[in-house]
């Protein structure tokens, strides 16, 4: 695994590096230039861009499958999402090598601030060809004149992680709203985390921390939500 995650962090590296002839880029952009972009909800379509983490199970609501183990696994859904912006005229997102070196800078401190992300994109309908929404010819997409039904499904992705995952005794989280990122105009006034020691959720007002000080093993679990949102996580470090 290891190993895997470290050759997924070079591609990564070379993609960035490489971007300008970037092959899977190239093929991506001829599957999807005939179709009217200006009629993707938010300009994120999720088909258009990396796919190396499940998108869909990051939406905010706890499951079993929708962990963000750390803050690789964060990153990774950061570089999907971004890459997924198929409006050319949108404002970026923060170029994920930026939200990297804040990750290094904020590491120094006492407090462990927590890493957050609101998004908002578009993917295809599952039955989006059978009810002729849209037709292929020579692997690229093409809109169908006339019709009469959205071809897309707007999606929320939420996804959070501590910047580190190594704590002994005491717990401090933070949250820092620099670390906060969001292609819409949803903000964030505070965080509430559960420790999973029975006292509930407790608030992290913005830019606040708040202080846990564990006597056995269990400080390995907790989960928050953001107020505005009213959307949890779980986390497992």
């Amino acid at each position: 695994m290891k190993k895997i995650i470290i050759f997924i962090a070079i591609q990564l590296a070379m993609a960035k590096l490489y971007a300008q002839v970037d092959p899977i880029r190239q093929k991506l952009d001829s599957i999807f230039q005939h179709i009217n972009k200006s009629q993707v909800p938010t300009g994120y379509l999720k088909e258009y861009g990396a796919d190396m983490m499940p998108l869909h199970w990051f939406k905010g609501v706890m499951t079993d499958s929708n962990f963000v183990a750390n803050i690789d696994a964060f990153r990774f859904i950061y570089h999907d999402f971004t890459t997924a912006k198929i409006q050319s005229a949108l404002p970026l997102m923060t170029d994920l090598l930026i939200v990297n070196n804040t990750i290094d800078n904020l590491r120094s401190n006492a407090n462990t601030p927590i890493a957050i992300m609101y998004g908002s994109y578009a993917s295809l309908r599952d039955d989006a060809l059978i009810q002729n929404l849209f037709t292929i010819s020579n692997q690229q997409v093409y809109d169908v004149a006339g019709r009469t039904q959205n071809p897309y499904v707007t999606n929320a992705l939420f996804a959070a992680a501590p910047i580190t995952e190594k704590f002994i005794d005491t717990v401090r989280l933070g949250f820092n709203t620099a670390l906060y990122y969001t292609n819409s105009n949803v903000t964030i006034s505070n965080v509430s985390v559960d420790f999973k020691d029975g006292l509930g959720y407790q608030l992290i007002p913005s830019n606040g921390v708040v202080t846990k000080i564990y006597t056995d093993s269990s400080s390995t679990k907790y989960r928050y939500k953001s107020k505005t949102q009213q959307r949890r996580f779980c986390i497992l470090p």
